[in-house]
């Protein structure tokens, strides 16, 4: 039926229909072609649509991603650095003197450091970088879970400061992480 009914059309009507699927949807007629699938939902996430026109959003998801990834420059990125330079100074304000300098603190220091250089992209990109958080979400959800709530238990004195940083940080991300573009199947970007 469908290719009876494409074999009546004209060549002209079948150009009309294929550039009107390229066109935005928010009511305009520009026919630019996206080149960029991922930018195109950047912009669409941070609109929300009224009366057919896509209208921006200051408190929109894309919003508080960046409001994360900036935080993240800092709050991952200097202490990474810290660790990096003075491995002393970091366990006294970090970790309330309860770091042992070695290889493992210096791992630590440069995957922070990592995270938060990664983070500076994530500010202009935020959902291209998103899957950044989620693997930020993972570890400390896992620290929580296998290494605060086990040492609290057992009455051993963990840095509440830290502690805190890391529960806070782990309800942020997951209220704000793009959890049905990640997972989801998106058809526009997955062509």
């Amino acid at each position: 039926m469908i290719a009876a009914r494409n074999a009546v059309k004209s060549p002209r009507v079948l150009t009309a229909e294929r550039t009107n699927e390229n066109l935005p949807r928010d009511g305009s007629r520009s026919a630019t072609v996206d080149r960029n699938p991922s930018a195109r939902v950047e912009r669409e996430a941070a609109a929300v649509r009224v009366g057919g026109h896509c209208v921006p959003m200051l408190a929109s998801r894309t919003f508080w991603l960046r409001v994360l990834f900036f935080l993240d420059v800092f709050g991952a990125g200097v202490p990474g650095v810290l660790l990096l330079v003075s491995p002393n100074t970091a366990g006294e304000w970090l970790f309330a003197g309860q770091l042992n300098s070695g290889s493992a603190t210096e791992v630590l220091g440069c995957v922070w450091l990592a995270l938060g250089v990664a983070a500076i992209a994530g500010v202009y990109r935020p959902f291209t970088f998103s899957p950044l958080l989620l693997v930020q979400l993972a570890y400390k959800a896992i620290w929580l879970t296998a290494v605060a709530l086990p040492a609290a238990w057992a009455g051993l004195t963990i840095p509440p400061a830290l502690t805190a940083i890391v529960a806070g940080w782990v309800i942020a991300v997951g209220v704000a992480l793009p959890w049905r573009d990640l997972f989801g199947r998106r058809e526009e970007v997955v062509r």
